[in-house]
């Protein structure tokens, strides 16, 4: 399969963030299949690389249609090539009507039972952390992920930064999780602290970081400065 051309910078700065529309979320599910296909949390879920970005681009739609209703889902445009959907303070659990209603409800439907397992044991694990180290209200920035082509242009901090400044002017924390490492480094500088490092005897498959930033921080204007 042939790759896909990478993108300028002078393209990037071109490109807006933008309310994700009605009828793009299938769209962005795919555009950030694509973006979190070598996720070693996804990875671990299912190493059959098929099985795997066909459980992505379903569960990441799902993901973008309840961040669209019931949250804040941003995205570049024109061009659809990054997305960063988030959860609000208000929404801290999802009701059995709003699972059914944004497709998340299927994940047992979208996994055979060993995959369901470990999909299970790492995200009750990361939840449980992030609800003893953060229990009060917060925002969680869910999924933030750019099409690799486009990548290396601050598009990742375009996306937050908005929302990051929303959580400053309500006087509210950010929470998030990752198993990239190297994503560690984006993120401190994003305003984030590593709350937590789940080992593997936590999560069943890879370590596991979960990670807060404060309110008032002041690093919002920096991410949507810094290239990421």
């Amino acid at each position: 399969m042939a790759s896909r051309p990478t993108s300028s910078s002078a393209e990037a700065a071109g490109l807006e963030i933008v309310a994700l529309a009605d009828g793009q979320e299938e769209a962005a599910g795919a555009m950030l299949a694509r973006a979190f296909a070598e996720d070693p949390i996804f990875v671990h879920v299912l190493p059959d690389a098929g099985a795997r970005v066909l459980f992505l681009r379903r569960f990441l739609a799902a993901l973008a249609r309840r961040s669209r209703w019931l949250s804040v889902a941003s995205v570049t445009a024109p061009q659809l090539v990054g997305a960063a959907l988030w959860k609000g303070p208000d929404l801290r659990e999802l009701s059995p009507e709003q699972l059914t209603a944004t497709g998340l409800a299927r994940i047992p439907d979208w996994l055979d039972s060993a995959a369901l397992a470990r999909f299970d044991r790492l995200f009750d694990a990361v939840e449980a952390a992030l609800a003893r180290d953060q229990p009060g209200p917060c925002w969680y920035l869910g999924v933030v992920g750019v099409a690799p082509e486009w990548r290396g242009h601050g598009l990742a901090s375009r996306l937050v930064a908005p929302t990051l400044a929303r959580a400053d002017r309500e006087g509210l924390p950010v929470t998030l999780e990752t198993a990239q490492p190297k994503n560690l480094p984006l993120y401190r500088r994003w305003g984030f602290e590593v709350l937590a490092e789940l080992g593997p005897e936590t999560t069943g498959g890879p370590t596991v970081w979960t990670m807060r930033r404060p309110p008032g921080s002041g690093a919002s204007s920096d991410a949507a400065r810094r290239p990421a």
